[in-house]
């Protein structure tokens, strides 16, 4: 079974994918991890197939905006948003 593991945020939400594509790959499956670009290096160290998704999610969430809806308490897809504006 060929699987694509789909994740957004921060290394906290990726790192831990990266172990889930390698133990997959490990029991035969063709495994991709589909994440922002500049975690790029990250999963290709360990030898997972990657693709870039668009977006920054964690420049998005350090900057004003994403200060603000935190602090705002604002749902994902005000999050989606911001993302998707810068």
């Amino acid at each position: 079974m060929n699987v694509t593991i789909l994740t957004s945020g921060t290394r906290g939400e990726v790192q831990p994918l990266v172990a889930l594509a390698l133990g997959l790959a490990r029991r035969g499956h063709p495994t991709r991890l589909a994440t922002h670009a500049h975690f790029a290096p990250l999963v290709r160290t360990y030898g997972v197939d990657f693709a870039p998704l668009a977006g920054d999610v964690e420049a998005a969430m350090t900057g004003d905006r994403g200060r603000a809806m935190v602090g705002a308490r604002t749902g994902p897809c005000a999050v989606g948003r911001a993302v998707a504006a810068d």
